[in-house]
């Protein structure tokens, strides 16, 4: 037959309704029992220890317990093993208890060799039973016996059927039998099996700094040699945790063991505290997680204890005051320090201590504090004591009382509303009002806040915060109103948080307006002209706008900057007047003379700001005759061909700078600021028969005349 453990749940349910309906006055069956003990009787398909001729309830009970141990904490052998067990009966309504022990395999027929250890079992057909009912002392008794695992391996499993008699010999309603929950028994022959015995650690309390060890016994219940090539712990609190005098490798025969200590040194007092000692290894299982528990008991702490959680003032009348005594103990068994105390809540400030509140207690020392309820103004209030002290937690006293009407403030503006004349946009106008206490007490002002719709526009420039008027004393307000934008009927609202009732608001009302002005606008914020040849030029032009509503004055735009003479401002006549909503355009040349980068600023003075553009542009080297563009129209050269002299005549009055080329670029001679006529003698130089180029530049444009010489 063969073994489920899922057999054995409708027997727990079954075992529940027997008793339900035993309570009621059902009875079992009664028959006689045998003192000797059977077998037979294990499995959940049997009649158990009652039924038929043997102890009177046919049903298991929940009042007899069994449980079954190894010798060696362990239930996996090798083939041929012999392991010592015990197994334990509890009935505290018992005298004696019978037993029977099986261990079958998986089709139900009885595996390897049960023996008895002493003469209270017998062995009957391959299982164990009593010799004799055994004697329960304190309600519990044992039965050792051995087991020799069969040479086949597999999983085996062990059933006990145990009985709780009352030693009369009969088939009782007092006898109360149970099945124990069937315990698997591995009979391997393989790898290395790492075994921890116990699977898992609980050190229960510490205190703290203190440390507290156990061991770990660690066994190779496998058929190879075992070995152990690392211990670590890991897990939130693994630094306080330690393995003292073990090492992190290790080998293991089979069936050996090796001992660990393992220690823990809580660090703190943060409470419950988890680890895991992590064995890596060869065997089947690796790695073997076994987990550590504790918990940092605290050293001796004080603790505050007050004599009441809520002081009650009653009815006090407003500006008059009214103590009561509040007793702090400290019921812990160490110092007690009080660092400070404070006071909170909607009415914090009409509440006071008239005594010291901080100071040191000795264990079951204790100190009254008086605290003072000073109203001062009527209606229920409250606030709350709180504590901050060496105590684990600190206390919270509320505080109440009711405040009868008294003497009130009151509270007057000079001029409400605040009315502000017309102010430009930009600009701000301040107004001043007085604010008096025209009544009996002190008027005490908390908070001032300014709300309403055009809030943003409006702020307190003098006189604000939180202050106090005596009966009959003033004070100044200064109020600002900075307009953001235009607009008539501007409001807003100043709000008081005091001690009057009443709390009047003062009215702010202000119109803005646009002042004239010009509005200086470029058109571009910087300009690039990019690469240009050297001694070529470039000219761009951008717009410069008034976006005002007045006439924007330019005056003569400044070019500042390193290369400011290789930029020009074109545009003439300044300075220009640029009418609302019109632009003027402002042309600037780049000419530049050298190679490389070039960067200047055109500054741009005006009515309004200043404007600074960048300039910049690249002037590449001269290369090629060929990349210039022009013709000689008013310039003339002969002879041409020549051989050693030739003369340049210009026809017109400008002035010219003059280069010479040969066809790949290079330039052979350069006069600059030449007009009417002149003449180049090459005669004593090394020119070659061939084309030449005669450039002529003036105001960045060029003319170029081929020229050719013949010897």
């Amino acid at each position: 037959m063969k073994i489920n453990k899922n057999n054995y749940l409708p027997v727990v349910i079954c075992l529940s309704t027997i008793l339900f309906l035993t309570f009621l006055g059902f009875n079992a069956i009664r028959t006689f029992s045998e003192v000797t003990g059977r077998v037979g009787r294990t499995l959940p398909s049997s009649e158990g220890c009652g039924g038929t001729n043997c102890h009177g309830p046919a049903v298991p009970s929940t009042s007899t317990i069994i449980d079954v141990s190894s010798g060696t904490g362990y239930f996996t052998v090798t083939p041929g093993t012999t392991l010592n067990f015990t197994v334990t009966v509890r009935n505290d309504m018992s005298l004696g208890a019978g037993i029977n022990i099986a261990v079958k395999d998986i089709n139900g027929e009885n595996a390897g060799t049960l023996a008895k250890v002493q003469n209270d079992l017998r062995v009957l057909n391959g299982e164990l039973t009593q010799s004799i009912s055994k004697l329960l002392e304190n309600g519990r008794t044992t039965f050792d016996f051995t087991w020799t695992a069969p040479a086949q391996q597999g999983t085996y499993t062990m059933f006990v059927a145990a009985c709780g008699v009352n030693n009369d010999g009969l088939a009782s309603a007092l006898d109360y039998w149970a099945w124990m929950y069937p315990q698997e028994l591995k009979v391997y022959a393989g790898p290395p099996i790492l075994s921890c015995n116990p699977a898992g650690i609980d050190f229960k309390e510490v205190k703290y700094t203190r440390h507290v060890d156990t061991t770990i016994k660690v066994r190779n219940a496998g058929r190879n040699q075992l070995s152990v090539t690392g211990i670590e712990l890991t897990g939130p609190n693994a630094s306080e945790f330690s393995l003292p005098g073990s090492t992190s490798t290790f080998t293991l025969e089979p069936d050996s063991s090796r001992i660990i200590k393992i220690r823990f040194t809580p660090a703190d007092m943060s409470g419950n505290k988890t680890a895991t000692i992590v064995f890596t290894n060869n065997g089947t299982e690796n790695p073997v997680n076994v987990p550590l528990y504790g918990v940092c008991k605290s050293q001796p702490m004080p603790v505050i204890t007050l004599s009441t959680e809520l002081l009650d003032f009653g009815d006090v009348k407003a500006t008059e005051f009214k103590e009561l005594e509040l007793t702090v103990k400290n019921t812990g068994d160490f110092d007690l320090t009080v660092n400070s105390t404070n006071l909170s809540g909607p009415n914090a400030k009409e509440f006071s201590f008239a005594s010291a509140t901080n100071f040191l207690l000795k264990p079951d020392s204790s100190i009254i504090i008086l605290v003072r309820f000073n109203p001062l103004t009527a209606g229920n209030k409250s606030a709350q004591f709180n504590f901050s002290s060496t105590s684990k937690s600190d206390p919270i006293v509320y505080l109440v009382g009711k405040a009868l009407p008294g003497p009130k403030p009151t509270m007057l503006f000079s001029v409400n509303p605040l009315v502000f004349e017309k102010t430009a946009v930009g600009t701000h106008l301040d107004k001043t009002t007085i604010i008096k206490n025209n009544g009996e007490i002190p008027l005490e002002v908390t908070a001032i806040k300014i709300t309403g719709v055009n809030a943003s526009e409006f702020s307190i420039a003098s006189g604000g915060g939180n202050f106090s008027l005596n009966a009959n004393e003033q004070r100044n307000l200064t109020v600002r109103f900075t307009p953001i934008i235009e607009g008539i009927g501007k409001t807003a609202d100043i709000e008081f948080t005091s001690n009057d009732d009443v709390n009047p608001k003062l009215n702010l009302q202000a119109d803005a307006y646009i002042l004239p002005s010009p509005t200086i606008v470029s058109s571009i914020n910087e300009l690039d002209f990019g690469k240009i040849n050297a001694t070529q030029s470039k000219d761009t032009s951008f717009k410069i706008s008034n976006k005002g509503n007045i006439d924007l004055i330019i005056q003569q735009p400044v070019l500042s900057g390193n290369d400011s003479l290789e930029f020009y401002v074109l545009t003439q006549i300044f300075p220009r007047t640029v009418k609302p909503d019109e632009a003027l355009n402002l042309m600037v040349r780049f000419q530049p003379k050298t190679a490389g980068d070039k960067r200047t600023n055109l500054v741009i003075n005006s009515n309004d700001k200043t404007l600074t553009i960048p300039l910049f542009g690249s002037a590449k080297p001269f290369s090629s005759v060929a990349e210039l563009t022009g013709s000689c129209t008013f310039i003339n050269a002969a002879p041409n061909p020549f051989s050693e002299i030739i003369t340049f005549r210009i026809d017109n009055d400008n002035l010219y700078n003059l280069k010479i080329y040969d066809v790949s670029g290079k330039p052979l001679m350069e006069k600059n600021s030449i007009s009417g006529a002149y003449i180049w003698d090459i005669r004593g130089m090394q020119i070659v028969n061939g084309i030449y180029y005669a450039v002529f530049e003036q105001s960045g444009k060029f003319d170029i005349m081929k020229i050719n010489v013949v010897r």
